[in-house]
């Protein structure tokens, strides 16, 4: 097993290894992991190639928010015969409005805020759009026989490994 860290690239790896001994780097690998600047999923999926040569399973855990780049990479990922899992991560917050009033909305990436009222017309629509997005991030995966999981923040991981292998029929 091994593991990287994108942004535009794979600015940080864990090469693959074998054994006990690995599991544990993987552990200490993610929990340094920080997730910091704007990401270009497309370039990080061709750089994959160079730092996992070997076909495998890739987890790929990410919002998903960089809409043209998630096709792309998928596609690429797809293309190089790995056997891909998307699992899409958001906030809840990310998920959820305030029903009405003004509020403050903040880009995590680039920092830009940006205030704004919010009535129930407006709510209702922001939570029709999300959910058009979910859906349409789940269908392109689900079409392309990529495994798709949507999960939150605040899940904990093993609670999230035991949801991935009992929707792939692993666990009973």
């Amino acid at each position: 097993v091994g593991a990287a860290g994108f942004a535009s690239g794979i600015p940080s790896c864990l090469p693959p290894a074998r054994g006990r001994k690995q599991i544990l780097a993987l552990f200490d690998f993610l929990q340094r992991l920080a997730s910091d600047g704007e990401t270009d999923l497309s370039a990080a999926a061709r750089s994959v190639g160079r730092h996992f040569p070997r076909q495998g399973m890739v987890f790929l855990l990410s919002d998903l928010l960089d809409r043209a780049g998630v096709r792309e990479a998928i596609e690429e990922l797809t293309v190089r015969k790995y056997e891909l899992v998307v699992i899409h991560i958001l906030d809840k917050a990310e998920l959820e409005l305030p029903a009405v009033g003004a509020a403050s909305v903040q880009d995590v990436e680039t920092g830009k805020e940006r205030n704004v009222f919010l009535d129930k017309d407006l709510t209702r629509l922001f939570r029709a759009e999300v959910q058009r997005y979910l859906d349409e991030a789940k269908s392109f995966c689900l079409t392309r026989g990529v495994d798709y999981l949507q999960t939150t923040t605040d899940l904990a991981f093993e609670d999230l490994v035991l949801l991935y292998l009992r929707q792939r029929r692993s666990v009973a």
